[in-house]
């Protein structure tokens, strides 16, 4: 059996003029894993051939061997993040450079993010309280400028927040606030990641007073009631766009509904960390639910918006406001290609995708943004694949496309 990674590799790779063999043989149960890497001039690809033999090296080379060949490097040092507490619901946050040289980090979807996305993870008596604020999806390749912050080498930077604008908090009494994740960053010059950096801040525990915390205004202002398609902001050309987009989310959810339910093993391994079958059948059902979802631009559990009424698209491509069921396009979305044939990028369909995943009207519990893109997606686990969106969209485009 022959298994290729989805990587961009053209017939002309295996006749350049520079290559790069290596060759490994790994024990995986019955089945020997002989890996070839090719570095060429047009592109980088891997191979991966299965057939049978050896067990213990695998536990040697098995962790570096999942990832793929251009993967950005994940480590633990060279951010610190801190958590202060300094009002009844305001929490500041200190990022500092600990590294020996500059480093940028990417704002976005981070505790440094002016939007209202999830900075922080809020619990009471060991119950998390529920999210109210937005799910942003950006095009990690390609983000602008002002998404990255840049330090000096012992150098910080602070933000500060709300927390009550996010979630409610008027039960009031003692809350434990904490924050970990990955940010993605720059080492030195350039335009795009370089690497990504674990974190995890000191766990706050905060008294709060329940009455002062419901006078917090929240983040996500009131809208009159909608239309299943907002008829105010889809108009015309993007009224087309986005019924094309919906028809190819309606083949994208069920050419993956079928493919995480019967397809596969390995594609399913390859996105999810798992083959159990159990957790198949439950991420075909997300698939078939949004298949539904994407079926009628009159009804639904969700409103589409065409244009950015909330007021959070900065660098964005499209968000969901999962506590009010609401997606919005923003006007990067306009720009992306209707359809794509091959490859992993995002179309329209992909990116509808991604925001219904966010939705837990559609299918509950809706997910979050662990990463973007396939090459910071493969480094999940299979708990934060199966909550990750962008790996729902990426499995979704791979048996489509591919």
């Amino acid at each position: 059996m022959e298994y290729k990674f989805p990587m961009t590799c053209s017939s002309e790779s295996y006749s350049c003029l520079f290559q790069l063999a290596i060759l490994f043989c790994i024990p995986f149960s019955n089945i020997q894993i002989v890996l070839g890497i090719i570095v060429c001039s047009h592109c980088s690809c891997i191979e991966m051939r299965l057939s049978s033999s050896l067990i213990a090296l695998v536990a040697l080379a098995g962790q570096a061997l999942a990832l793929p060949f251009n993967e950005l490097a994940e480590r633990d040092t060279g951010l610190d993040v801190k958590l202060i507490p300094i009002g009844n619901t305001r929490v500041k946050a200190i990022i500092t450079n600990n590294a020996d040289h500059e480093m940028s980090f990417v704002k976005y979807n981070t505790l440094f993010d002016s939007s209202p996305v999830r900075k922080v993870q809020i619990s009471k008596d060991g119950s998390i309280i529920p999210f109210s604020g937005i799910h942003l999806y950006y095009d990690i390749d390609n983000l602008p400028k002002e998404a990255y912050k840049t330090l000096a080498p012992g150098a910080s930077a602070e933000a500060e927040f709300d927390i009550a604008e996010t979630s409610d908090l008027s039960a009031g009494g003692s809350f434990k606030i904490s924050a970990e994740g990955s940010i993605p960053v720059i080492d030195g010059q350039g335009t795009k990641p370089t690497s990504s950096i674990r974190f995890k801040a000191n766990t706050l525990t905060m008294d709060i007073d329940g009455e002062m915390a419901s006078k917090v205004a929240s983040a996500i202002p009131e809208l009159n009631k909608r239309t299943r398609v907002d008829n105010q902001s889809c108009t015309g050309q993007y009224a087309q766009l986005l019924q094309g987009g919906l028809r190819t989310c309606v083949t994208y959810a069920q050419r993956a509904a079928q493919a995480a339910s019967g397809g596969n093993a390995q594609k399913f391994q390859e996105y999810f960390k798992t083959t159990d079958q159990q957790t198949r059948q439950n991420v075909a059902r997300r698939f078939q639910a949004i298949a539904q979802e994407c079926s009628s631009a009159n009804q639904g559990r969700t409103i589409y918006f065409c244009r950015d009424v909330y007021g959070y698209c900065q660098g964005a491509i499209a968000y969901t406001v999962p506590d009010r069921s609401h997606v919005v396009n923003c006007p990067a979305y306009w720009s992306l290609p209707p359809v794509l044939n091959r490859g992993l990028g995002p179309d329209h369909g992909y990116v509808i995708v991604h925001e219904f995943t966010h939705a837990p009207s559609v299918f509950s519990p809706g997910t979050v943004d662990h990463a973007y893109g396939y090459e910071q997606c493969r480094r999940l686990n299979a708990q934060q694949s199966l909550n990750n969106a962008d790996s729902y969209s990426l499995f979704a485009a791979d048996v489509s496309r591919n």
